[in-house]
């Protein structure tokens, strides 16, 4: 992952599991007295936070260890494996979920362990056309500024992360990437956890 600043895991979650986390959302989404704050059950693209504490399935898939033993690899922090800082559920409804090319932190250098991953989880398949993640590979190692990719613009060396429903997509927090516009007549739901370096989990 180092020198591309991503990774994937197949079949992360199995496709009846995308399933029950779905419908475990669509609950969530209907019980207002169960809201968290930075809910945002009515946006084009749909919010909920605290994941991992309030559906007992994405708590237990954030623990298999072919994700816990990946995360501590390329970390290599002292808490080992560590724990997220938050566990969401990102929803971009058929017209929204596009960004501009961004960081989830500062840049790096070349041959430092990151100080923040991310891993978005498909909970139904990513392709080009529902909004799936896009990223740039390697521009963890530059310090090429995200303000050059605003108004949406592209990278030619730009790629977009498809693949099944159960996929985890796994990339440096340095990488340069964005959700791109959901052209589809669906919605597109993932999971996205993001580890920083000497966090602590404050979304519960």
């Amino acid at each position: 992952m180092l020198g591309t600043g991503h990774t994937r895991i197949e079949a992360l979650l199995a496709a009846e599991e995308c399933g029950e986390v779905i419908a475990e959302c669509q609950r969530l989404f209907a019980d207002e007295a169960s809201a968290h704050p930075r809910d945002k059950p009515h946006s084009g693209t749909r919010h909920l936070e605290g994941l991992d504490r309030r559906i007992p399935l994405v708590g237990d898939v954030l623990n298999r260890s072919r994700l816990t033993e990946l995360v501590a690899q390329v970390t290599n922090w002292s808490e080992d494996p560590p724990a997220p800082t938050q566990v969401s559920l990102r929803s971009p409804e058929p017209g929204f979920g596009g960004q501009d090319l961004h960081r989830d932190t500062v840049e790096s250098k070349q041959g430092e362990r990151p100080t923040a991953v991310t891993a978005i989880i498909a909970l139904v398949d990513f392709t080009v056309d529902n909004g799936a993640t896009r990223l740039v590979p390697g521009s963890h190692l530059t310090n090429e500024s995200a303000d050059r990719f605003s108004g949406r613009r592209r990278s030619p060396q730009e790629i977009v992360l498809t693949g099944p429903a159960g996929t985890a997509f796994l990339f440096s927090g340095h990488i340069l990437h964005s959700g791109t516009e959901n052209q589809s007549d669906a919605a597109r739901p993932a999971l996205q956890v993001l580890w920083r370096q000497g966090g602590r989990h404050r979304l519960g």
